[in-house]
């Protein structure tokens, strides 16, 4: 979900929910902040979301790992 967008800093704020299909169940939930594109809607949005992923991917899962191994 998106919560910010700050143009002058080029910052976007999104709520990430994870959860458990099987007991649906929420597991937790975090913020992200990730880097605005400029440009058009199109690649502002598509950038953003991409940039978000590319963080959780790289630095952000395995600290979700540690942070909540074991917890439910």
């Amino acid at each position: 979900m998106l919560k910010l967008i700050n143009k002058i800093a080029s910052q976007t704020s999104y709520s990430i929910t994870v959860f458990d299909n099987n007991s649906k169940t929420e597991l937790f939930t975090e913020q992200i902040d990730a880097t605005m594109h400029r440009g058009g809607a199109k690649a502002h949005s598509g950038y953003t979301i991409f940039n978000m992923l590319e963080q959780i991917k790289k630095k952000e899962y395995k600290n979700w790992q540690k942070k909540y191994a074991g917890k439910k």
